[in-house]
C-alpha cells in the first residue's frame, strides 16, 4: 500500500470515528426528546444508563473521540503511533457495541420483535452504529497489534455491567417474578439461570472480541505486505 492508500486509510478512520461520536449524540437526544418513539428499553435522561445499549453506545463515542483526535494526531506527524492502550480500548468499545447488535440479533429481536428494537435512536443504538464501529474497528482503526489476551480485556464491560444488575435487582428486592427492575428478563427463569446466562455472554463477548482481532490483524498485514 503506498503512502496515499495509507493517508486515505486513517483520514477515512477519523470520518468513520467522529461520524460514531456524532450519531451517538443525535441517538441520545433523539431518545431523550420522544423516549416512547424509540421502541422498547428507551428512557429519558439519565434512566437510559440502566440499559447497556446506551452505555456501550456512549462508551464507543467517548473511545471514538479519543481515537479520532489521535489519529489526526498521526497524520500531522505528531504522533508516530496508536498506544496500545487506546487501540485496547478501540478494541473494547468495536467489541461493546457489536454485543449489542448481537444480542438483538439472535435473542431480543425474535423474543420481542425487531419493530420494537429498531425504531427511533435504537435503529441507530442497536444496527447502525454497531455495524459502522465494527467495520471501522476491523478495516481502518486497527494499526498497533495486540495480544490474544486483549480480548479479555475487551470483553470487561459486560462483568461490570452484569454486577450492577445483580446488585439492583437484589437491592430492589428481586423475587424471581417479572419486575420492572429486571428490565432484560435475565432472571424470568430464577438466579441459577440467570446468573449462567451471564456467563454466557461474557464469553460470547470475549469470543466476538477474537473475532474481531482476527479480522483486524487480517487486514492489518494485508496493509503491510501491499506497502512493502
Amino acid at each position: 500500500m503506498t503512502e496515499k492508500r495509507l493517508k486515505t486509510r486513517r483520514i477515512a478512520s477519523v470520518i468513520c470515528n467522529l461520524t460514531a461520536a456524532a450519531l451517538t449524540a443525535a441517538a441520545w437526544c433523539i431518545m431523550n426528546r420522544d423516549a416512547a418513539r424509540s421502541g422498547m428499553f428507551s428512557a429519558v435522561g439519565l434512566r437510559s444508563l440502566r440499559y447497556f445499549t446506551v452505555d456501550s453506545n456512549l462508551l464507543n463515542a467517548f473511545v471514538s473521540l479519543l481515537f479520532a483526535g489521535n489519529m489526526l494526531n498521526l497524520l500531522r506527524g505528531r504522533r508516530e503511533r496508536i498506544s496500545p492502550l487506546l487501540q485496547r480500548f478501540r478494541l473494547m468499545a468495536a467489541d461493546a457495541v457489536g454485543l449489542t447488535f448481537l444480542v438483538v440479533a439472535v435473542f431480543l429481536g425474535p423474543r420481542l420483535g425487531y419493530w420494537k428494537m429498531l425504531r427511533g435512536a435504537n435503529f441507530l443504538y442497536h444496527l447502525l452504529l454497531p455495524l459502522l464501529s465494527v467495520i471501522s474497528f476491523c478495516l481502518t482503526d486497527y494499526e498497533t497489534p495486540l495480544p490474544k489476551r486483549a480480548c479479555l480485556f475487551a470483553a470487561l464491560p459486560v462483568p461490570v455491567y452484569g454486577a450492577g444488575y445483580i446488585l439492583n435487582l437484589f437491592t430492589n428486592n428481586y423475587t424471581g417474578l417479572p419486575s420492572k427492575n429486571d428490565w432484560y428478563g435475565f432472571g424470568t427463569w430464577g438466579v441459577g439461570p440467570g446468573l449462567c446466562l451471564f456467563a454466557a455472554v461474557i464469553l460470547i463477548a470475549a469470543a466476538l472480541a477474537r473475532l474481531l482481532l482476527f479480522l483486524a490483524e487480517r487486514a492489518r498485514k494485508r496493509t503491510v505486505t501491499e506497502r512493502r
